[in-house]
């Protein structure tokens, strides 16, 4: 997500966090032993800005979301973060990837792998202008994350149309897509991604 605070209607950032808190919280209660559920931030603008890898439960997440501030950048790439983001929590053949073994310690045979995709913008090059090729490398990006066997969500927060069309193009499935145009309806979209997810005892990672 790129800095826009004071744009006229949402305060993004302050949405963000808030719909982020929600996400967690829903986790959280789906899993309160911390038996099931890894979760990683990656914030970005013209490149990642913030991470936190992929640990059990919500708690570094929660600390690297309330990071985010506004920028003067105004622009946004998400190249970086959604493959940092992919490589972190894909399975690889032999199923000893990091992620894979983690959930092993604890027992879980069976470990979906998620990545939810917000933007507020669309993708631009550093003169903050919509970069067809910024766009089609990021949709390489959501296409090798679907062959790594990750489930997309995608979330657009007062998005302009070059920005909802590839969240739509990246979101595994139609259902997968979300719009918000205002606060509630950005936490209520986080609070439906994470009950989604977490819906009959599911295994969870990022």
């Amino acid at each position: 997500m790129h800095g826009s605070v004071g744009q006229p209607g949402v305060n993004k950032h302050a949405a963000l966090k808030a719909a982020a808190t929600a996400l967690f919280d829903a986790l959280d209660k789906a899993d309160p032993d911390e038996k099931l559920v890894r979760t990683a931030v990656y914030t970005y603008d013209q490149k990642m800005v913030w991470h936190s890898p992929p640990a059990w439960g919500t708690l570094d997440s929660r600390k690297t979301m309330q990071k985010i501030v506004d920028d003067s950048y105004g622009t946004t790439n998400a190249n970086e973060p959604l493959k940092e983001a992919t490589n972190a929590i894909k399975r690889n053949a032999a199923g000893n990837d990091k992620e894979s073994k983690e959930h092993q310690k604890k027992e879980n045979e069976t470990v979906n792998r998620y990545i939810v995709f917000m933007t507020d913008g669309e993708m631009t090059g550093t003169d903050g202008r919509w970069s067809a090729k910024v766009d089609s490398d990021v949709r390489k990006k959501c296409d090798a994350a679907k062959e790594a066997d990750i489930h997309i969500y995608t979330v657009a927060l007062k998005a302009p149309t070059n920005g909802k069309t590839l969240l739509n193009y990246c979101a595994t499935s139609t259902k997968d897509y979300f719009e918000a145009e205002t606060m509630d309806k950005l936490v209520q979209a986080f609070e439906t991604i994470a009950q989604d997810a977490a819906k009959e005892k599911t295994r969870l990672t990022n």
